[in-house]
């Protein structure tokens, strides 16, 4: 059974009666069937993206049909169709194709849903006895749950072949998966279990911006985050300056690097210059699209040590600071100070000889 996508009405096909039932959710009647309908059986029916077609499979006919509901008629069947025993169904989300399990002859069929024909097969397909299937949510990956070989074939759309199968997968005779977002649902027949896998996504790097930096001092540390599945890495854009001790576009400041979590770390040359670094960041995981963001970093310079503090004794108090440059006329007041501090010093000095002498 499927809805329409307003939920309004639900076809249902009658595998012995060759017939698919229309019903009124809102009244839960039956309406009528759908006109025209011409295969010797029907097994399952899947709607199109928009809800205005439908394929239905015909596993005794060896042959998949097309539907017109909005006006609830067969409009045509699949062109070139050579599987055997179709049984389910699933479009990409763009509608632009639709991939048919063949029961019959362990195949996966290939349609154009554009042009309403088979264009090919699934290559190095090792599933036996194909059961249900479904798209990943990007559209890249289509996953077949085949009951007779306990596993679950993972296809690359682009190139239409299997590139493998869900790694550890436990479960005895799955019939159904059902997605919901990144995560599907397997429904296992002979082992009583409903398996739970999670679908790779394309990453998304997160637009936050880093936190400023300073010149000659180690960088505080910034985490470009990103989300997807598997985890993405991260790295700088390709031609990225990342010796740049001038501010500008794809320059990173000498001294910073970022790791494949995302991590921005290091210590800021001494040599950069103060001002705003631009440059991209980019997030892969296997996953198309791979993901770029654009990024600033603002540079300061470091401050300025702290002018010394003369005491009223004329004295240098420690200011905590050892690499002061002092200017002209702080130079003569520090003189002045030590030349007074030893003036002190002296007199003291003779006091104390004279009152020796004295005594």
């Amino acid at each position: 059974m499927t809805f329409s996508p307003d939920g309004t009405t639900a076809y249902v096909t009658n595998f012995e009666s060759a017939s698919i039932s229309i019903i009124d959710t809102a009244n839960h009647t039956q309406t009528g069937l759908v006109a025209d309908y011409t295969g010797r059986t029907a097994w399952s029916l899947e709607l199109a993206p928009g809800g205005s077609v439908a394929y239905v499979a015909d596993p005794q006919g060896n042959s998949v049909f097309v539907l017109d509901t909005t006006q609830n008629k067969q409009a045509g069947t699949i062109a070139s169709y050579t599987g055997n025993a179709p049984w389910h169904i699933a479009f990409s989300p763009d509608g632009t194709l639709a991939y048919v399990t063949n029961y019959g002859s362990d195949s996966v069929s290939i349609i154009n849903a554009t042009a309403g024909i088979q264009t090919g097969t699934v290559t190095n397909y090792t599933g036996n006895t194909p059961w249900d299937l479904t798209f990943s949510p990007d559209g890249t990956t289509v996953y077949v749950a085949n009951s007779g070989s306990n596993s679950v074939s993972v296809i690359e759309v682009n190139s239409g072949t299997q590139t493998g199968v869900v790694a550890h997968y436990t479960g005895l005779s799955p019939v159904t998966i059902v997605p919901l977002g990144d995560t599907a649902y397997v429904t296992n027949a002979y082992s009583n279990s409903v398996s739970v896998l999670r679908l790779p996504t394309p990453p998304i790097l997160n637009p936050a911006q880093p936190t400023e930096g300073t010149v000659g001092s180690p960088y505080v540390g910034f985490t470009f985050a990103t989300t997807g599945f598997p985890t993405p890495a991260t790295a700088f854009a390709p031609n990225t300056n990342t010796e740049a001790t001038s501010p500008g576009n794809a320059s990173v400041p000498s001294g910073l690097n970022v790791n494949t979590a995302g991590v921005l770390s290091g210590t800021i040359s001494s040599t950069a210059q103060p001002g705003t670094y631009s440059f991209s960041v980019v997030a892969s995981n296997g996953v198309v699209p791979d993901a770029t963001q654009e990024y600033s970093l603002t540079v300061v310079a470091p401050p300025k040590p702290a002018a010394p503090v003369i005491n009223t004794a004329g004295e240098l108090a420690n200011t905590g600071s050892t690499d002061y440059t002092p200017t002209p006329l702080a130079g003569l007041l520090i003189a002045l100070g030590v030349i007074a501090t030893l003036a002190r010093e002296w007199n003291k000095s003779n006091t104390i000889k004279c009152a020796s002498l004295t005594n």
